[in-house]
């Protein structure tokens, strides 16, 4: 049931052109290229991202990850190149991946999924004193309870699934999670007073109607040779946008000022722990 679509591998940073040159020998196309990570593709489907670091957008998690090399073994000691994480740190790292996720748009059913395989094959396996360490300095301790305890009611055949806030949030975001959430967390992020989310709607609904320069060339190649007509790319924009769909530009108008929507993640986050500012 756990279907891939992307394939990603960790490599150490100074590897990066024989990366890169390895995979344009075998038909793979640089798609984009970041600090993080560079993204490959190959027709008709596969992607390949590289991944220079483990980031999680957690300073402790991410901490912990820059020096995973050392604590790396051999898959196989006939193959000097393929390594493989302790089961602890795949452990924190999914975690850690699977609450970026939440927090910003949701995390769907296919992530559950993943966390229902690792206990039931490879939990009893743990160090759960090193895994608690880490998931409380990183703040992620409360989060990994309530993924737990909604395995338990997803796989409770007396359990009510509807009736669960939490689990209908989750089952709503997708499989990546959705724009709506994403935006929803964004108003949050300062906390939930009036004047700090009217603060936070404002600034998401000028960042929708005018996008920023990078944003905008890539729609827009004109603006990538001449960055000043960036004012008559947003009218470009905007007009495009209403004569296409003017019903569906209205409603991602409308997106900021969704209070039931906005309500629902507010809840949705605090239940699991990712309510706060130093983890937000």
């Amino acid at each position: 049931m756990r279907f891939l679509t992307d394939l990603d591998i960790l490599f150490k940073d100074k590897k990066t052109e024989l990366v890169k040159q390895a995979l344009l020998e075998i038909d793979y196309q640089v798609y984009v290229t970041g600090d993080h990570h560079d993204v490959y593709i190959k027709e008709p489907y596969m992607t390949v991202e590289m991944h220079r670091k483990c980031y999680n957008d957690n300073d402790s998690l991410d901490i912990l990850f820059d020096n995973i090399w050392q604590r790396c073994t051999k898959a196989n000691k006939d193959n000097e190149y393929t390594y493989e994480m302790s089961i602890d740190d795949f452990y924190l790292y999914m975690v850690g991946h699977m609450a970026k996720h939440f927090k910003f748009g949701g995390i769907g059913i296919r992530m559950l999924l993943d966390f229902m395989i690792f206990k039931n094959r490879l939990e009893k396996d743990c160090n759960r004193n090193y895994i608690e360490f880490n998931l409380d300095k990183a703040g992620l301790l409360q989060f990994e309870k309530e993924i737990k305890e909604i395995l338990k009611k997803c796989l409770d055949d007396n359990y009510q699934l509807e009736n669960d806030d939490l689990i209908n949030y989750i089952i709503n975001s997708g499989a990546y999670g959705t724009t709506q959430n994403s935006l929803n967390n964004e108003i949050l992020k300062d906390g939930n007073t009036t004047n700090k989310i009217i603060k936070n709607r404002v600034k998401i609904l000028f960042e929708i109607v005018f996008p920023c320069l990078n944003n905008m060339k890539e729609k827009y190649s004109y603006v990538n040779h001449f960055p000043f007509l960036l004012p008559i790319a947003w009218i470009h924009r905007g007009i495009a946008k209403i004569m296409d769909d003017k019903s569906e530009f209205i409603k991602i108008i409308k997106r900021p000022f969704n209070k039931h929507k906005i309500s629902e993640t507010g809840e949705a986050l605090k239940k699991v722990g990712l309510d706060k500012d130093e983890i937000l």
